[in-house]
């Protein structure tokens, strides 16, 4: 994944809510200017920040942003059934990573349960890939997403948020 430009950074930070005992979670291939950013914010309000490793080979030099009782730095893989502890939600889930056609269902439908309601789930897409953003803001449709939007704030990302409320969504199992 290419970095995002750093004048973007805290635009896109500004949709965290200001709650105490927010958790905020990021899949991303390894450590990237996001994660350094969401790490510094969760230092400075006091949040929970989980920052899943989807590349193995990236693990140990993702570690550095691993602080006790602010920034938990653990690898994933696509296929798990659970990506947080039990019982554990988060306002914000980024999704800096590119995830395999073949588990964005599976990996859709697992993170979901994870995110609180009014909470967001935001994906790094290819900027000009209208499939892929079409196919990911359909899938948000089906599971009952609301406010799904574009945030123009890239060169290099179309930036997809999608807004999990309780109540609007009876299919979503």
């Amino acid at each position: 994944m290419k970095n995002l430009e750093t004048e973007a950074i805290p635009q896109l930070l500004s949709i965290i809510p200001d709650h105490p005992a927010t958790a905020i979670m990021q899949f991303s291939q390894k450590a990237d200017d996001v994660s350094f950013a969401i790490k510094e914010l969760a230092i400075e309000k006091e949040y929970e920040f989980v920052l899943n490793i989807t590349e193995p080979d990236f693990l140990e030099e993702s570690k550095v942003l691993a602080q006790a009782g602010v920034c938990m730095v653990k690898a994933i893989k696509w296929e798990q059934r659970r990506y947080a502890s039990v019982g554990t939600l988060y306002y914000n889930v980024f999704v800096t990573s590119f995830v395999p056609k073949e588990q964005k269902e599976s990996f859709l439908n697992n993170v979901l349960h994870h995110i609180k309601t009014a909470g967001h789930i935001i994906f790094f897409l290819e900027k000009n890939d209208r499939d892929t953003l079409d196919e990911w803001w359909e899938m948000l449709e089906e599971r009952g997403l609301m406010a799904i939007s574009t945030l123009d704030i890239s060169n290099e990302y179309e930036i997809l948020i999608g807004k999990k409320m309780h109540g609007w969504d009876s299919s979503f199992k």
